[in-house]
């Protein structure tokens, strides 16, 4: 009798232990996805701050030549 608990308690022990990896790949499968998401995040805040620089260039530019053009006359 005791041989089929420990038996039994081996059993659930097991049944518990592959349930809990299950959970646990689960888990690391959801941070996976969630660090793909926050380097697509990354790469378009890139892409922005690039636009924006772009756009204080021109900006800048033209404000540039607008103030050499009122010196002008």
């Amino acid at each position: 009798m005791k041989v089929m608990n420990e038996l039994y308690q081996t059993a659930i022990f097991e049944i518990n232990r592959e349930k809990y990896m299950v959970h646990v790949k689960d888990r690391l499968r959801k941070i996976e996805q969630f660090k793909g998401k926050i380097r697509e995040v990354e790469r378009v805040l890139e892409l922005l701050t690039q636009e924006v620089v772009i756009e204080a260039i021109i900006l800048t530019s033209a404000i540039v030549e607008g103030l050499s053009r009122m010196e002008e006359r």
